[in-house]
């Protein structure tokens, strides 16, 4: 019916010449012709497809789509390729000694959790230290290449997506900690790895609800950076209000929640039936006892005789630096734990709480002066931080006087870590230029902050992620300061995220606002009767049809065209 007349005729037929509908008739049945083949077209030969001119190999093409991150991932490779040459071997430093013990009996002790001595057993067959420094790395690698297509996934221009990855891939600080025997480059893959099962899109960009085995995938991820450090655990807060937020089903939220709670009290009552107590590590008493040392005060409160040797004296001005008060054996805590071993964990912990139930103010100032170390231009020896360990040094002085290098190396073989000079300049020349300010991390949050109250950035769909990628890094900061002292690398996980938050928020802020939405046709004709030109619509529903037109007396008349085949 591609006639003019056909259509009419059709009309008369089916709605009437009245404007009214007959009574239903079936279609007549098809008819069909013969062709001769002498009038038959003729079909055009198939052709083999061909790449159009301008089209490269799918692996150039793909490096030109990302070039800017190719250059990012690119620097990043050969940085720690040198690093790692540098120094030939993993580097040491006091926590790495504990991992390593840890990993040859494989029960929960009271420094560190059990995560990553497992991840060092898995390969403890190799009897090499200088393996789990090059694991580092390429678990650092890994980490920014997640990042990067989690951000791609979620509407990220690639050069601002490769912008926001570059902290991750390229800070000086964060390539000098992958090469000592930390938890730290774990846990943060695991922290990214976490985030990009939840909110991953497909390749519409378009939000959709995580699955059961996605949400089961996600707490597992979370469980196993629970048991790599502990605050990870409390990350499960965010994440299930981000679900909430985003009306997941509560089932699926109810197993994330599940997952983590019962891996911490598995682990908790594992280290009880080992240690006697019900609790994840008993020398957390002892870091919150070093981070209030700087101004507990007893006067005003009534402290048991059990803890009266906690109180501290000397004047807050003249006090030594928490380091002391929790690793030096004439500190009142360490006097405490020599005397009375299977009690002083208890102690200490009561101590603690009674002293920030007295000074709350007092605590709360000294949380926000360290979380602001984290905003200093250089990163310096300040709030008792020290800064040695993460600069590239050719003496490693900074480790080896704490850590017994020649006995561990011996137990659990491989080699010592042997500076090469040349190399390491290198590396200082690169951490000169290589690393992210504290101010430059201020302005990615003030840009989050910015994309969060604008409207227009609101209505873009990922408000709910930006939340979440910029609340996993900071409360890892936030939650390792409250409980211990600030150090340089727990601001690692910052480092990691808050930029990629911040690349996402720019991308909101620049993503044009959404078109208006086409007015329905029952407020198109109600805007015609109020003197506008429009006109009610008839539609057009039949096999391959999209029909529309305009037609006088009905405001939506719907019209089954016949099916192909049918006359």
């Amino acid at each position: 019916m591609s006639e003019p007349w056909a259509w009419k005729a059709h009309l008369d037929r089916t709605v009437g010449r009245g404007g009214r509908a007959p009574a239903y008739r079936p279609p007549l049945p098809a008819r069909s012709y013969e062709v001769p083949a002498g009038q038959r077209p003729a079909q055009p030969k198939p052709q083999p497809q061909q790449w159009p001119r301008h089209a490269a190999p799918s692996g150039v093409g793909l490096v030109r789509s990302h070039r800017v991150f190719a250059v990012v991932l690119t620097l990043a490779v050969v940085a720690r390729l040198v690093t790692w040459t540098a120094y030939g071997s993993s580097l040491l430093y006091p926590d790495s000694v504990d991992y390593l013990e840890q990993s040859r009996i494989l029960h929960p002790m009271a420094w560190h959790p059990l995560g990553y001595p497992l991840f060092i057993a898995a390969f403890g067959w190799l009897h090499n230290i200088g393996i789990y420094a090059l694991l580092n790395h390429l678990i650092g690698l890994g980490t920014g290449l997640l990042l990067y297509a989690t951000l791609l996934r979620l509407g990220v221009r690639p050069w601002l997506a490769a912008l926001g990855t570059a902290p991750a891939l390229l800070d000086s600080y964060v390539i000098m900690t992958e090469q000592y025997i930390l938890s730290d480059p774990l846990s943060d893959g695991l922290l990214v790895a976490a985030f990009a099962v939840l909110v991953w899109r497909g390749p519409d960009r378009a939000w959709r609800p995580p699955s059961a085995w996605r949400c089961v995938a996600s707490g597992l991820l979370l469980a196993a950076g629970a048991t790599t450090r502990f605050d990870m655990a409390l990350l499960v807060v965010p994440v299930a209000a981000f679900l909430a937020a985003r009306r997941v089903l509560l089932r699926r939220i109810t197993a994330i929640v599940a997952i983590v709670a019962m891996t911490v009290v598995g682990y908790a009552s594992w280290y009880d039936a080992v240690n006697g107590q019900f609790t994840t590590s008993s020398l957390a008493s002892l870091y919150l006892y070093g981070r209030i040392s700087s101004f507990a005060s007893c006067q005003g409160i009534a402290v048991p005789p059990d803890e009266r040797s906690l109180c501290i004296t000397t004047p807050t001005d003249r006090r030594p630096s928490p380091n002391w008060y929790i690793s030096s054996p004439d500190s009142p805590a360490r006097r405490l734990s020599a005397t009375e071993p299977a009690r002083s964990a208890a102690i200490l912990g009561s101590f603690d709480i009674r002293i920030l139930e007295h000074q709350p103010v007092s605590y709360l100032a000294t949380e926000f002066t360290h979380l602001a170390y984290a905003l200093n231009p250089t990163r310096s020896n300040i709030g008792g931080a020290d800064n040695r360990p993460w600069r590239f040094s050719d003496t490693l002085a900074q480790t080896i006087d704490r850590v017994p290098v020649a006995a561990t190396v011996a137990r659990f073989g491989g080699s010592a870590a042997s500076p090469d000079h040349a190399l390491v300049t290198v590396m200082q020349a690169y951490q000169l230029v290589f690393w992210v300010p504290g101010p430059l991390l201020g302005l990615g949050l003030v840009v989050i902050v910015v994309a969060l109250a604008r409207r227009r950035s609101r209505s873009s769909g990922a408000t709910a992620e930006l939340v979440l990628l910029s609340l996993l890094g900071s409360s890892t900061l936030v939650f390792a300061v409250s409980a211990a002292l600030f150090e340089w690398r727990y601001l690692l996980p910052v480092l990691v995220t808050l930029p990629a938050a911040a690349a996402l928020a720019v991308e909101m802020l620049l993503a044009p606002a959404a078109p208006a939405a086409p007015a329905p046709p029952e407020q198109a004709g109600q805007a015609g009767s109020s003197g506008s030109s429009a006109q009610p619509w008839i539609q057009f529903r039949g096999e391959g049809s999209n029909l529309q037109h305009p037609a006088p007396k009905a405001d939506v008349l719907p019209i089954e065209l016949p099916r192909s085949g049918t006359s």
